[in-house]
């Protein structure tokens, strides 16, 4: 299934809930609510039965791209399943996102982790927009169990000072590369 159709089907699911919600009988709207959770158990509990097969078999290349498929790891985290953790999640993506950083000249630092909220320090040097929003993005998207993720932002300011004994130092060495 291609990614697009499961996020239609996605928005579909939460159409036919909020419809679900408006059901005038408390007894159908109660016999419908309770039916959806009983299938979302069932099918959560075969999800974690399939998981400890892999983990009995020692099968870390399928979980890894159970993982790295967006359906199934929603589907897992929907389920509380992923095989990692919310830290290990976190600490991953914040790895992933240093390459992406240091070309804005930019670095992100974990701070917290506690009762579902992240807290991180971004420096940016470079003065490059969007980071913050890049990196709140990449945090949600790794955990979407996190209900706040809160930046400290530190921006240098770059002032156009120079010292003057670093525009001696530069006039010496430019007086010496002419002499020679």
């Amino acid at each position: 299934m291609a990614d697009e159709a499961w996020e239609v089907d996605s928005l579909e699911i939460e159409a036919q809930v909020q419809r679900l919600q408006t059901i005038a009988d408390p007894i159908a709207r109660a016999t419908a609510t309770e039916l959806i959770a009983s299938v979302l158990q069932l099918h959560g509990a075969a999800l974690q039965r399939i998981l400890e097969i892999l983990e009995e078999r020692r099968e870390p290349a399928i979980t890894a791209a159970l993982d790295a498929d967006p359906l199934v790891r929603s589907i897992l985290l929907l389920h509380d399943l992923h095989p990692q953790s919310t830290a290990e999640r976190i600490f991953g993506v914040l790895r992933e996102l240093e390459g992406r950083l240091k070309k804005r000249d930019a670095s992100v630092e974990l701070l917290s982790l506690e009762d579902r909220v992240v807290k991180v320090r971004v420096v940016n040097r470079g003065g490059s927009s969007g980071v913050q929003a890049l990196v709140e993005e990449a945090i949600r998207d790794a955990a979407p169990e996190i209900s706040n993720v809160e930046i400290e932002s530190i921006s240098p300011i770059r002032s156009g000072f120079v010292s003057l004994d670093a525009l001696r130092e530069g006039a010496m060495a430019t007086a010496a590369r002419v002499q020679d």
